[in-house]
């Protein structure tokens, strides 16, 4: 674990994870649960990051993600996408996790989980 200085305080997050929750937070997104994932195959208990944004960013963040995953030169690994759901105060918030990895042998490769960490960093910076 890393702790983060937030807006709300002082937070610990998961040290594989900890460099694109400062990004999302970095680029207009505020973060408040996040997990890199854990176990083996590692899609048993799969990363994600929960975080409130305005529509607009979420919206890019998501045409980033599509567009890369349906490109021919795609760098992500596994399929993510942003779910939306209300809070306990019925206020909207996101989700963003892989889904599915696009090479079977991913659910048994770790690093491809940090890589696409790294590639969602670049994504945001689009």
């Amino acid at each position: 674990m890393v702790v983060i200085n937030e807006k709300q305080g002082a937070v610990e997050v998961d040290c594989k994870i900890v460099n694109l929750v400062i990004e999302m937070n970095n680029s207009g997104f505020v973060t408040f649960a996040s997990c890199q994932g854990h176990e083996f195959p590692v899609d048993i208990i799969k990363p994600y990051i929960a975080f409130r944004a305005p529509v607009e960013i979420v919206a890019r963040l998501e045409r980033n993600l599509r567009e890369d995953i349906e490109s021919l030169n795609g760098k992500l690994n596994w399929f993510w996408s942003i779910k939306a759901s209300f809070n306990d105060k019925y206020e909207l918030v996101y989700s963003l996790a892989p889904h599915k990895p696009f090479k079977f042998i991913h659910k048994y490769w770790r690093k491809s989980l940090e890589q696409d960490f790294q590639t969602i960093q670049l994504l945001l910076r689009t």
